[in-house]
């Protein structure tokens, strides 16, 4: 049998080949593409199955088993979606557009404890705010994204860790002897914080309808808010769409990908029978197929219960926090009438 490392750059160099091929062909400007239509296919069916398979791409990502560069495919996925709007005739976009956030989400939930771990989220932020008329465009309207988006923001501008995983804690962690490596740390922070301000200004623009929704709130300003002036009524609300996002992405490690991929047409409603077409074109059902449940370690279960267990003390100590903090200004005030 091949070991994971293995099977991850096997799984690599075939995705990789895929994707430049894809976008080498204009796979989905039409009938100008450079790709032809196999005998008894059908050009209709060649949106859906671009989705499908890069929605497979970003399951690798977040799995640990695509071992490039994540702005590759962010790149390759932004690319597909302005192939599809120079188009003549529309094309449905909300499963690309569902790939983007996740994409998205996966490169600013990166560690940023180093200045080399800094560069890829600072990169991130950058281009949110050059190709924010694609990425907050009107076709991307999934409420969800805005919302763990916002809590990523909230993070990155407050010196705060996006949570993730049991090994790391709230805060940032650099060597108090290196204080050189601290300064620059504390720089590229300084960096990601101006660059975050800049996205959430963007974001509030374009979405600002969505945001209310997401968190039931209504702002009257029309630029803006500082997200220090808005963050003790969003901060809880972002943190749970947060975690169950996270959540959701872990589990979907260890599901089937149709099963996973027919929720997500039903949820955004993409092509109607995209997955079944496709299915039923290459003689795959779901009946003939051996479903083989993962087979998890002790260690790795272990691994998994003491990363729910950080992320619910995370949430906890934070709404414990946000109650003393609340307490505290109750009481100035009282004090100071």
């Amino acid at each position: 049998g091949s070991t994971v490392s293995q099977q991850a750059r096997f799984q690599t160099e075939v995705l990789s080949t895929l994707m430049e091929h894809l976008l080498a062909a204009d796979v989905l400007i039409g009938e100008q593409a450079a790709l032809p239509v196999v005998a008894g296919g059908n050009a209709a069916n060649i949106t859906p199955n671009v989705c499908y398979l890069t929605a497979r791409i970003v399951d690798k990502l977040w799995q640990g088993m695509l071992l490039k560069d994540p702005h590759e495919v962010f790149d390759f996925i932004l690319k597909l979606i302005a192939q599809a709007k120079r188009r003549p005739d529309s094309v449905p976009l909300e499963g690309l557009y569902h790939c983007l956030n996740r994409t998205i989400l996966f490169l600013l939930s990166r560690g940023t404890d180093s200045i080399a771990d800094q560069m890829p989220v600072l990169e991130t932020l950058h281009k949110l705010t050059n190709h924010r008329g694609l990425v907050f465009g009107a076709g991307n309207h999934e409420l969800d994204f805005i919302g763990c988006l916002t809590y990523c923001l909230l993070q990155l501008t407050c010196d705060q860790r996006i949570m993730l995983d049991s090994n790391g804690k709230t805060t940032w962690h650099v060597n108090p002897n290196e204080e050189t490596e601290e300064l620059t740390a504390k720089q590229g922070h300084n960096l990601m914080a101006v660059a975050a301000k800049r996205v959430w200004d963007e974001l509030y623009v374009s979405k600002k309808p969505a945001i209310e929704e997401v968190f039931k709130m209504t702002m009257q300003n029309s630029k803006a808010p500082e997200l220090a002036m808005v963050r003790e009524h969003i901060q809880e609300a972002a943190t749970k769409l947060w975690l169950n996002y996270v959540d959701s992405e872990r589990k979907a490690s260890y599901r089937n990908p149709w099963e996973l991929h027919n929720q997500i047409q039903s949820k955004i409603q993409k092509v109607t029978g995209g997955l079944t077409r496709l299915a039923s074109r290459t003689k795959v059902k779901k009946d003939d197929t051996i479903k083989v449940r993962p087979q998890l370690s002790e260690a790795e279960i272990e691994a998994c219960t003491l990363t729910h267990v950080a992320l619910v003390k995370e949430l906890v100590e934070l709404q414990n926090k946000t109650h003393s903090q609340s307490q505290q200004h109750m009481q100035r005030y009282v004090l100071e009438e």
